[in-house]
């Protein structure tokens, strides 16, 4: 049974985040099985599909949503968990 899960991390253009989270997934083993970019009327949105311990995450940012990590929730919640921690920070993220 499924059980999926959306956190955003934080700001589209936080440049820092983009670096954190691209160290949190190399350093845990992830690859990127494939990735996808358009604009649309006023917004941009970039979407990665990486592969960890055989599921998949989405990570997507979209502007003035911004960046986001989908996929089975204990997968979520532990990136989630190294990123903000990594980032000394637990309040900047947005459960969906």
């Amino acid at each position: 049974m499924s059980n999926k899960k959306t956190i955003v991390l934080g700001p589209e253009y936080d440049d820092d985040l983009w670096k954190t989270l691209k160290i949190i997934l190399a350093d845990i083993g992830a690859t990127v099985a494939h990735s996808s970019s358009g604009h649309y009327g006023s917004q941009d949105m970039d979407c990665y599909a990486v592969f960890l311990s055989g599921e998949e995450l989405v990570i997507e940012s979209e502007t003035y949503v911004g960046v986001s990590i989908t996929g089975e929730a204990h997968i979520v919640e532990n990136v989630s968990r190294l990123f903000f921690q990594k980032k000394g920070s637990t309040k900047n993220n947005r459960e969906q």
